[in-house]
């Protein structure tokens, strides 16, 4: 102990330096966590494009064969804007790994987290008005069905999910302290 002490002064420098090594940086201790979460959105993107191949294919020979819709119209409602938000969160989580992009204005955070859960709101409209969830005002207001069916035909399937990685991007980086 005695050595490692005199070491320690020598070098100026903590006795606890020498025996566990140097200080990492404050914000190599965030990276753990940007790995799990780039981890996770590689898995649920995974198990979408399984679920693609697979189940995809069956429940369309369901609906053809015994035309029940549920369990696609449930599978279209739920998996491919989760793919979407997955992607969304991964690309800025994998930069993060690399380089901080941390936002430290609180306000500005706020506003993103905002602009975030605002982007979801045509996905949870549209899952309302499919499951005939919407309260009766909203049932009968003309333009807002209008705008609901334009949303759910838009395009293909990329523009379609967009709101969805847009509002992904935008959680992660308004919930990234």
């Amino acid at each position: 102990m005695e050595t490692l002490t005199a070491l320690a002064e020598v070098l100026h420098t903590d006795i606890r330096e020498l025996i566990y090594g140097p200080e990492q940086a404050a914000y190599a201790r965030f990276q753990r966590r940007y790995i799990v979460c780039t981890a996770v959105c590689v898995l649920v993107l995974l198990a979408w494009l399984i679920m693609e191949w697979t189940l995809e294919p069956y429940l369309t020979r369901l609906r053809e064969e015994t035309y029940e819709l549920y369990p696609g119209l449930f599978y279209t409602l739920l998996v491919p804007p989760l793919a979407s938000a997955a992607a969304g969160v991964l690309i800025p989580s994998a930069i993060s790994m690399w380089g901080d992009i941390r936002i430290r204005s609180q306000k500005l955070r706020r506003c993103l987290l905002v602009l975030g859960l605002l982007a979801l709101l045509p996905q949870l409209l549209l899952a309302a008005w499919c499951l005939n969830l919407l309260p009766d005002f909203m049932v009968h207001c003309r333009p807002l069905q209008l705008w609901l069916v334009s949303v759910a035909a838009a395009g293909n399937g990329m523009l379609q999910e967009s709101h969805m990685f847009l509002s992904g991007c935008l959680l992660f980086l308004g919930l990234n302290r």
